[in-house]
């Protein structure tokens, strides 16, 4: 009987506490799908808040009624609803969870604050025996002297600190260039380096294959805190401007230091939906705002970071980039084969090595017309700008034959084209659940930008716009393309590593107008002119038109030219022309100078004359003049010192006994 009674004890008190477990899980599954649906602000406002209010409603309901059916003796109807509410609540935590977790892929897109990584290597040459940083404490180290350089000079003198190297073993270098020159030329044992070394100088000429002569030993990578990578936001309704900066590498993931090979200023006007998209040439030649405002190639900006290439920018456009969006390049191929490839129509055929630098089995090869690319063939698309030996050699010469679009400004206007295509494809894609997770899930880990979560979420509303407006599927937004023309100049700057200067490309003052007039225009910072007049023929071909293509006017760069061997009039007429303040200094005459002629002179030349101060001094021959000794040549008759022997009678002394009859003093008498 006592055992009768437990049981029904624990019977009638398994249905209470199934009653109060189930209502406190759905109650806080409610809770947290409510705190789910508030986390996505500004998108679909009134469809939130009615999802919020049948979320409550609901809650409220089977609360009421499990508790109604809690006192009635049908306990079949009772678990039914109990069952019932179990599943409501399984369903809607399920939901919310898969929300939540495509907002922390976006907040993971974001930059942490203004926390940035950096990372600094120990390099050595390739054949060396040194294989650990213990064996390099006490041989020489090379190290860059800026300290404005994270990667270059904080965190090694933290790896000297560490491993209390001797300063005496420390050699400071004002380029990367000197040091890795005196590196393979066995003057320095080993170098601190950014740990992306290779890439980022495997653009300049002579530097190409770092990989092959040189090996890293030693690594460290810190986190560090900068005051100005973050931007101020601005309405995502008002015009704003976005760069996109390509990190080229062979791996996942994002690095600070970078070569800035792939640039896309981009303006965008919500209330027109008119874009401008330009494509900075790599080679560019404008002041970099981390290097003393001095010009060099906005691609170098990138080994300081994307703080240095905005600032530049900044300061060369005479605009605020409001937004940036740090793209991996092997992201490229993730997103689009996410997006099951991108339609482009591929004006050339071309080969190029795959996402991970690889050629030989790994060869993408694309061939010319409207085609539907994956993610390898697209990145290379992206990516392809010369042709090498290697091309010519393995690919063959379909592929190799197109060489009026093997330039930096070609790649820069395939990646206008992959941009558009991805854009296009994620418009119709969106409303795929499983197709935008997955695209979270690549975005997440290879894209980084000073975007708020809410920001990105505003986007949302934004495309909503666009398709709700564009008739065109195929033109989803009007996306005017840019183009800075530039021109060949080589300049000379102290550690570029070449005394024949290195190649930049010089930007033609009327094409940058152009270019800046397009922008403001967008951006609402200058009214449009108005065209009165059109001309149309259905037999011309439209082509869309590129703003700043072709336009050249004045040449923006002046460098120094050789006045050695010129004369001092020449030089003087020079410096008129140039304002430059002429010293002229006079030195002796040497054998075979003219008085007169410039024989040296204090700046070196390709110098950019925006930085010699003005005065450039040179050394002239005086007036006295000393021709130089001139040796009459000796005729076929004539004997010469270094030859006597080919005239013995004209030296009897060396030779009596072929002449004893013009010495008879000599000849013994019998």
């Amino acid at each position: 009987m006592a055992k009768s009674r437990q049981l029904k004890r624990k019977k009638k008190l398994i249905k209470p506490i199934l009653f109060l477990l189930v209502i406190l899980l759905m109650v806080i599954g409610s809770l947290y799908t409510l705190k789910t649906i508030f986390l996505f602000k500004g998108i679909e406002t009134l469809l939130r808040i009615v999802c919020a209010l049948i979320v409550i409603n609901i809650c409220a309901l089977l609360v009421l009624i499990n508790y109604m059916m809690f006192f009635k003796k049908k306990e079949k109807v009772f678990y039914i609803l109990l069952a019932i509410t179990f599943i409501y609540t399984s369903s809607i935590m399920l939901v919310s969870y898969k929300f939540h977790s495509m907002y922390g892929k976006l907040d993971n897109i974001t930059e942490d604050g203004n926390k940035s990584y950096h990372s600094a290597s120990l390099v050595v040459k390739k054949d060396s025996s040194y294989e650990d940083i213990d064996d390099i404490l006490n041989k020489k180290i090379g190290i860059i002297s800026d300290e404005n350089s994270i990667d270059g000079y904080n965190i090694p003198h933290q790896i000297i600190d560490e491993y209390k190297i001797s300063s005496k073993n420390i050699r400071k270098y004002d380029d990367y260039y000197s040091m890795i020159d005196d590196l393979l030329n066995d003057k320095v044992d080993a170098l601190f380096l950014p740990s992306r070394y290779s890439i980022m100088l495997s653009s300049t000429e002579g530097y190409e294959d770092l990989e092959s002569t040189t090996k890293i030993i030693y690594t460290k990578e810190t986190e560090v805190v900068l005051e100005d990578i973050k931007t101020e936001q601005v309405d995502i309704t008002e015009p704003f401007t976005i760069l996109i900066m390509g990190v080229d590498t062979t791996g996942s993931g994002l690095t600070s230091s970078f070569n800035g090979d792939a640039l896309m200023l981009m303006t965008f006007n919500p209330n027109t939906l008119n874009a401008t998209i330009l494509s900075i040439p790599r080679d560019a030649y404008m002041p970099i705002s981390c290097m003393n405002n001095k010009s060099n190639k906005i691609t170098n900006a990138g080994w300081y970071g994307e703080s240095c290439i905005i600032k530049s920018l900044e300061n060369y456009f005479d605009l605020k980039i409001d937004y940036y969006y740090k793209v991996n390049f092997k992201a490229v191929v993730d997103l689009v084969n996410a997006l099951d490839g991108v339609e482009v129509d591929v004006p050339y055929s071309f080969c190029e090595q795959n996402s991970e630098r690889r050629w030989g089995k790994k060869t993408v090869f694309v061939d010319a017309g409207k085609q539907t690319l994956n993610g390898e063939q697209a990145l290379a698309f992206a990516r392809h700008r010369k042709i090498t030996n290697y091309m010519i050699n393995y690919c063959g010469p379909k592929y190799t034959s197109n060489g009026n679009y093997w330039n930096d400004y070609t790649r820069g206007q395939n990646q206008q084209i992959i941009i558009k295509a991805i854009l296009k494809k994620l418009m119709e894609k969106a409303t795929s659940f499983t197709v935008i997770e997955d695209l979270l899930d690549t975005l997440s880990n290879n894209v980084k930008t000073n975007m708020s979560v809410d920001t990105l979420l505003s986007l949302y509303n934004l495309g909503k716009d666009i398709l709700a407006k564009s008739s065109d599927s195929d033109q989803v937004l009007n996306m005017q393309r840019l183009y800075l023309n530039t021109y060949d100049e080589r300049v000379y700057w102290s550690g570029c590593g070449n005394e024949n200067g290195v190649y930049v490309g010089g930007i033609y003052n009327q094409s940058y107008k152009a270019v800046m007039e397009a922008m403001e225009i967008n951006l609402e910072k200058k009214n449009p002119k108005i065209i009165k007049t059109f001309s149309f023929s259905i037999e011309d071909k439209y082509e869309e038109p590129v703003i700043g293509k072709g336009l050249t006017g004045s040449k923006t760069i002046k460098v120094m030219p050789s006045l050695i061997g010129q004369t001092e009039s020449y030089a003087r007429n020079w410096a008129s022309k140039n304002n430059i303040n002429l010293v002229v200094k006079y030195v002796d005459p040497k054998v075979g100078q003219v008085a007169g002629t410039v024989v040296n002179q204090s700046v070196h030349i390709l110098t950019d004359l925006k930085y010699i101060n003005n005065t450039v001094t040179i050394d002239v021959v005086g007036s006295t003049y000393i021709p130089p000794e001139i040796i009459d040549p000796p005729t076929p008759d004539e004997p010469t010192e270094e030859n006597p022997e080919e005239n013995p009678e004209e030296n009897p002394e060396e030779n009596p006994e072929e002449n004893p009859e013009e010495n008879p003093e000599e000849i013994p008498t019998i």
